[in-house]
């Protein structure tokens, strides 16, 4: 490589010299990780070559998707602490691990939602998070959605339940703050729009919801609108 180039712009070069001899179908690119996908589509694109990403992407290589599944999973089975431990750490809450260790100690009952729900948040703090004062606004918000869904829990059907969580914790609004691209957008929309079809075609209970939910996140996910027949193929490893 050239002194002057870096890797992602030396890579269009490339393939821009021998595309006289081969068609651009017939060029793969493998990345090591998913990360360095998007920005060799855009050097490539820039030096107007057509790629697309065809494969080495699931469902949950997506946070956005797996902290979604995540608070679905979590209003299926309200009483599973692993899943309720998994919302508090998503995207949605961020509640630090330091503070959740705390609370996890301070619990005197098997139901860490039912602690959460019955905590005295301000007092909580004072007494034993002193060092995390900032974190009260954080605790309070989630203590109000967590009261309101357990409420909603068994008086609204599954998908007006799924509607109502993703409005609350504002998800297309936090990525549109965090991604410099509408990528992220589009697989969350998309996802959604899936999930709520599925349920409204299919008569489940919350169980076979949950199950179904499972083996989801496994699931390929394709991330280009348009398929380029005669593109340059964009896969990772991992």
């Amino acid at each position: 490589l050239s002194i002057h180039h870096n890797e992602t712009d030396a890579i269009p070069d490339w393939i821009q010299s021998v595309s006289t001899e081969y068609p651009l179908s017939e060029c793969a690119l493998l990345t090591r990780t998913k990360r360095a996908l998007e920005p060799l589509k855009t050097a490539l694109e820039k030096a107007s070559i057509p790629a697309t990403i065809r494969s080495g992407q699931q469902l949950k290589h997506h946070e956005e998707v797996t902290a979604s599944l995540s608070l679905i999973m979590m209003l299926l089975a309200p009483r599973n602490n692993i899943l309720v431990l998994g919302v508090l750490r998503s995207m949605f809450f961020e509640v630090p691990e330091p503070l959740l260790l705390r609370i996890i100690q301070q619990k005197h009952q098997p139901s860490l939602i039912t602690h959460i729900l019955n905590l005295d948040i301000d007092a909580f703090i004072a007494q034993h998070a002193p060092d995390w004062p900032h974190a009260s606004p954080t605790l309070h918000h989630t203590q109000a959605l967590l009261q309101k869904w357990t409420q909603l829990i068994d008086w609204v059907p599954l998908d007006s339940l799924i509607e109502t969580a993703f409005e609350d914790t504002r998800i297309i609004l936090r990525l549109h703050l965090q991604s410099p691209n509408s990528q992220a957008i589009t697989i969350l929309k998309q996802f959604k729009k899936d999930i709520l079809q599925f349920i409204r075609t299919h008569a489940l209970t919350k169980s076979g919801l949950l199950n179904y939910l499972k083996t989801l996140i496994h699931q390929p996910i394709k991330l280009d609108q348009d398929i380029h027949t005669d593109s340059v193929q964009l896969l990772t490893i991992h």
